[in-house]
């Protein structure tokens, strides 16, 4: 087996069962998209009412979740949940089986996105000025805001975990990011006169989309939990930070923007109840979610962070220079640039002598 393939494999985080966890969840979704076109073309259900179709993926994952994680307890309290609304509230079915079961399914894919892509981001991160920016890299950078001309070879973490209550502080933050989210959906129904809370299948429309921003919100915290940095010598750059500033700053003209929309169509207090029960729905399903991460998820996948660590960056960066100006990240050790080896110093007393 060669060094790159050696690697390679000692650097992924990813579990035996998790690739084909993922696999599976990717061909649910697209038979449940599939299952979401045909019921509105069929003409029996509409665009709202027909979303609960796309809740599969996510309800298989989270009764995988409970099997995997041997929390019969509380999947037998979902199964009872969903029986007793069934027969008494069946209005409610959908809502119970996404509280108790989807946000299970959220929980378990945010950690398979936290495993795949942790340190493939980090190398971005580390290698994203060593020559010209592809779209990959600039994507990376505008996520967390990266400056141009920032030096981000040394990237830190903190192995030692030690964590005594739930991170409120994370679980706020991706609450507000859904949010962010939320805004332009909250535009266009501001704008649409014959949309409200009281339209057939909406606040389950609604809590389905919610679902979806969440699995794409939820793993950026994991860059939180470890505290991913950059050393830039004076001061530290941490990734989650950076991250958390974009959306600030994204969130003032959107703000703006809704402002704006709300007093040229105002359409009538409706329209409001819908917002407000959208950040009900979000304070909801992103805070279970999220719950059930850390207190299940976040543990082992910190210990494999802390593990594979040193084979992603074995040593620290010695910030010398390069021939040409700038650093050549051709190596193949992280952390380590080539340099031309007379702008560093000799063992040689002699030959510095000369």
């Amino acid at each position: 087996m060669s060094r790159k393939s050696v690697r390679k494999d000692g650097m992924s985080l990813m579990r035996p069962l998790d690739s084909k966890i993922a696999i599976v969840f990717l061909i649910l979704l697209a038979v449940s998209i599939g299952l979401y076109v045909f019921l509105i073309i069929d003409g029996s259900f509409t665009v709202f009412t027909a979303s609960p179709a796309l809740s599969i993926p996510f309800l298989a994952a989270g009764v995988a979740s409970y099997i995997l994680n041997r929390n019969f307890i509380m999947g037998v309290v979902a199964l009872a949940a969903a029986l007793i609304s069934f027969f008494l509230f069946p209005d409610f079915l959908f809502f119970v089986l996404y509280l108790l079961v989807c946000t299970q399914g959220v929980a378990m894919m945010a950690d398979i996105l936290q495993r795949k892509y942790f340190y493939p981001v980090l190398k971005r991160v580390e290698r994203i000025d060593s020559g010209k920016r592809g779209i990959i890299d600039r994507t990376v950078a505008f996520l967390f805001c990266i400056p141009s001309g920032l030096d981000t070879r040394d990237i830190m973490i903190d192995t030692d975990y030690s964590r005594s209550k739930i991170p409120m502080r994370s679980i706020v933050s991706s609450m507000s990011v859904v949010m962010l989210i939320c805004l332009f959906i909250w535009m266009y129904v501001f704008m649409n006169p014959d949309l409200s809370v009281e339209t057939e299948g909406v606040p389950i429309f609604t809590f389905t989309i919610i679902m979806y921003l969440s699995l794409l919100v939820i793993p950026w915290t994991v860059f939180d939990t470890v505290n991913a940095r950059v050393g830039t010598g004076h001061k530290e750059f941490r990734l989650y930070k950076g991250f958390m500033d974009n959306a600030r700053k994204a969130a003032v003209p959107a703000v703006i923007a809704l402002v704006i929309i709300i007093l040229a169509q105002w359409t009538g207090i409706e329209n409001v109840y819908f917002a407000a029960m959208t950040v009900a729905m979000v304070a909801v399903a992103v805070g279970i979610s999220s719950v059930m991460h850390f207190s299940v998820s976040e543990l082992p996948l910190v210990s494999d962070i802390a593990e594979r660590w040193e084979k992603f960056h074995p040593i620290g960066v010695y910030s010398g220079y390069s021939p040409y100006g700038k650093p050549s990240m051709d190596d193949d050790v992280p952390g380590t640039p080539r340099r031309n080896p007379s702008d560093c110093f000799s063992t040689d007393i002699r030959i510095r002598g000369r």
